[in-house]
């Protein structure tokens, strides 16, 4: 079954490869969507004071391309949007199913092959080297609008892996036929916004990701089961959310709810007035999220872990000056210990807009607190954060963990963004062992000589090959610290050719 599906995913990746490269647009450029302010005759509009607007992609998630990862956000209403690009797979977006077209559908679809290899299994394991192995993602859904105010969303995904001196997979990388989405929202106007209810099985991104996203570097992402409600205006976007994380099996439809994962909360996100002009424009995202999980590994002791966290992030813009700044504090209890942990994530980037190039410098400071003092737990549980944040190896987890480095973006054309980093990492306590995937702590590293981890340097380049079809290449170098070495350590060597078809 394994080697068939593993055939059946390289053959299908390269077709729909070559349908994306035959499928141009019917322009040479995509047409730019109209501003709402834009006047109906072309003319520039009057100028108006500063207004607090929202970004319309504030709670969306992030996009390949001109595609949401989360797929019903490319057709969250029923009409398509002003300006939406035109290929010949457009055929296949809002299509009409009666006669006044009040009732649509929309079909989605994605094939990811991505080519993975590393020089060791983890940083302090020495099982699995030189491992090579080719992952496919398949995901299509379909997103069915009763009128204004129904629609209906579903989405199947299936992944595969393959290769050598992998080890064990997980199913998250390995899985026949998943119902990856389903569920039905009803929305309706309420003030100047729209509030929309969501029952169902759906995939969940809030803010930038830190606080809870889909993971979606592994071949199926991580989905929910429960309810969420959303309330949009022109100027702010309210989340509310009780849920439960889908446990995934290797078996056909044999995903379902994990009851040892839940998770509740609300999150926000307002535009703050605007200064300068426009120059300085800000938005402030306060949040809380409870959740409780079951049999955690953390601290050196194993049990329960219910956390109740709450924080804020501050992002936006002041003039060429690109902030992002995440600060979050945990209570409740672990293994029958009171919690007392926090988060501090920051980015900051300069944009030099008269360059052809648009380099954006920058900087990234992250510091996430871990151990145990007076007998309370201080390790940070990151909930679902992707891994490749902290390192593009996926090898630490955000628990006991500082990060620091210097950051460089550049636009070389119209349509190919390189993208690089050199961060340097250390343990916030001393005493609390290093965290890596699946936020276990690695064995030996909860030893006090061990402060500084190691050095990363990373360069990525993306390229849009055309409207549906993206190619991202990745390079990155683990080198890890003496204290690391003597835990059984190893320097890595990582890379990824990421090759994926939307549509």
């Amino acid at each position: 079954m394994r080697y068939s599906s593993y055939r059946y995913s390289c053959a299908l990746a390269l077709a729909l490869a070559a349908l994306s490269l035959s499928s141009l647009p019917a322009q040479a450029e995509e047409a730019t969507p109209a501003s709402p302010e834009t006047a109906k005759d072309g003319a520039a509009p009057a100028a108006q004071p500063a207004q607090a607007l929202l970004p319309p992609q504030a709670g969306l998630g992030p996009r390949v391309g001109s595609y949401y990862l989360l797929r019903f956000n490319d057709t969250a209403t029923p009409q398509a949007p002003a300006g939406a690009p035109t290929t010949r797979l457009g055929a296949l977006k809002y299509m009409p199913l009666n006669a006044n077209g009040d009732v649509t559908l929309s079909l989605s679809g994605m094939e990811r092959a991505q080519f993975n290899s590393y020089s060791h299994e983890s940083l302090v394991s020495q099982n699995y080297s030189d491992q090579l192995f080719m992952g496919f993602r398949h995901i299509y859904g379909a997103d069915l609008h009763l009128g204004s105010h129904v629609r209906a969303y579903g989405e199947l995904a299936s992944g595969q892996m393959n290769g050598r001196d992998i080890g064990p997979q997980p199913p998250r990388q390995r899985n026949d036929l998943a119902v990856q989405q389903a569920f039905v929202e009803v929305s309706a106007p309420v003030g100047d916004g729209t509030l929309s209810v969501r029952g169902g099985r759906q995939g969940i991104w809030l803010g930038n990701g830190l606080i809870l996203s889909t993971q979606p570097f592994a071949n199926i992402p991580l989905s929910f089961d429960g309810v969420t409600a959303q309330y949009r205006s022109k100027s702010a976007r309210i989340d509310v959310l009780a849920v439960e994380n889908v446990a995934n099996t290797e078996e056909v439809f044999g995903d379902s709810s994990n009851p040892g994962r839940k998770i509740w909360g609300v999150y926000g996100s307002f535009a703050l007035p605007h200064l300068a002009d426009d120059a300085v424009a800000l938005n402030l995202d306060p949040f809380y999220i409870g959740f409780k999980s079951r049999n955690l590994a953390m601290a050196g002791l194993v049990g329960d872990d219910e956390r109740h966290g709450v924080g804020a992030r501050l992002w936006g813009k002041a003039g060429p000056i690109q902030l992002d700044t995440t600060v979050v504090r945990q209570g409740g209890s672990f293994a029958g210990h009171d919690v007392e942990a926090w988060a501090i994530y920051a980015d900051a980037g300069y944009v030099i807009q008269s360059s052809p190039l648009k380099p954006r410098i920058g900087a990234r400071f992250d510091a996430v607190s871990g151990g145990r003092d007076d007998g309370k737990i201080q390790t940070f549980t990151p909930l679902y954060t992707g891994q490749q944040y902290y390192a593009a190896s996926g090898y630490l987890a955000g628990s006991n963990l500082v990060e620091a480095g210097p950051t460089l973006a550049l636009n070389l054309s119209k349509d190919v963004r390189l993208s690089a980093y050199n961060r340097w990492y250390w343990k916030q306590d001393r005493d609390d062992a290093v965290y890596g995937r699946g936020f276990a702590p690695l064995p030996g590293t909860a030893d006090p000589s061990i402060g500084y981890i190691g050095m990363q340097p990373d360069v990525t380049v993306q390229w849009t090959i055309n409207p549906n079809l993206f190619l991202t290449v990745e390079g990155a170098y683990f080198d890890v610290s003496d204290g690391m070495k003597r835990a059984g350590g190893r320097d890595v060597f990582y890379s990824l050719v990421d090759l994926t078809f939307m549509f």
